[in-house]
């Protein structure tokens, strides 16, 4: 394996330990996992619940629908897979918990909806057909990247190679999100300046490093900040019983060994609402 590879899965690794902690705040008897991808938050709720509990992955995907297919039948597990996209519409069948777990970016990213993609309307759709999903009572789980309130200040990062420069160099060529901010960058030796927002989007980018270059170029991973994700929730008719925002310790070491200098910010969200009474 290559040294571009081992960073990405160690990084993988990493994430995976904190979404475990997610089962924690499950409630009620049937679960969705929305984007289950490879599998690794279907394998931590059956860790935890085995067959006590419903548990039911999504996708649309087809080829994450045959990986998890043939997963399943290897491990013998327990969970069920079904090809359901929220922005269409409502799942068929009410549930109790809904796991976004870093896939409302990618709705946010990928979506072409009303003629264009980075449109928010992609992920307050989803977000509203769930709440028509859950039964009373029933609870949305959100785990995804957060945007920052000041993403459109002037900071700097500085790389610690050429090789940083010329990342960016392809990244800002390349990179479509925040398609509503003005890019005046400035490179001075290995220093770029430029808008918080952006310059953060290439930090994640440059970050999980060219193995992963020609998925995650289409992704913006900071689409909400958290102020923002709740006033949206709870307009939607959602109490959100739990809310912050958070820099994923799991980042550092890589954001280290890559840049001499990088604005402290939070890199990701986390957030629990609740159905507890009918829409406003």
């Amino acid at each position: 394996m290559t040294s571009g590879n081992q960073r990405y899965y160690r990084i993988m690794n990493t994430s995976v330990s904190l979404k475990s902690e997610i089962p924690e705040y499950v409630v009620g008897e049937r679960i969705l996992d929305v984007g289950s991808g490879g599998g690794v938050m279907l394998d931590a709720l059956e860790k935890k619940f085995g067959d006590s509990k419903t548990i039911i992955g999504t996708e649309i995907s087809p080829i994450a629908m045959e990986y998890l297919s043939q997963k399943k039948t290897e491990t013998k597990s327990h969970w069920t897979l079904d090809k359901h996209n929220f922005v269409e519409g409502v799942y068929p069948i009410k549930v109790d918990t809904i796991i976004f777990s870093s896939i409302l970016h990618e709705i946010y990213s990928y979506t072409f909806l009303h003629g264009r993609k980075f449109n928010l309307a992609s992920v307050t759709t989803a977000l509203d057909n769930a709440y028509d999903s859950l039964n009373p009572g029933g609870r949305i789980i959100i785990r995804d990247g957060v945007k920052p309130r000041d993403y459109k200040d002037i900071k700097s990062v500085t790389v610690k190679s050429p090789e940083g420069i010329e990342f960016f160099n392809r990244f800002i060529n390349d990179f479509k999100g925040y398609p509503t901010v003005e890019r005046n960058f400035k490179i001075e030796g290995n220093k770029i300046t430029g808008p918080f927002g952006i310059l953060m989007e290439f930090i994640f980018k440059y970050d999980w490093g060219p193995v992963s270059y020609d998925r995650e170029i289409h992704e913006q991973f900071g689409y909400l900040t958290n102020s923002a994700y709740n006033e949206i929730l709870e307009s939607m008719g959602f109490t959100v019983t739990a809310s912050r925002s958070y820099f994923e310790e799991g980042y550092r070491e890589f954001f280290d060994a890559l840049f001499d200098q990088y604005p402290q910010f939070d890199t990701n969200q986390f957030i629990i609402a609740d159905k507890l009474a009918p829409r406003p």
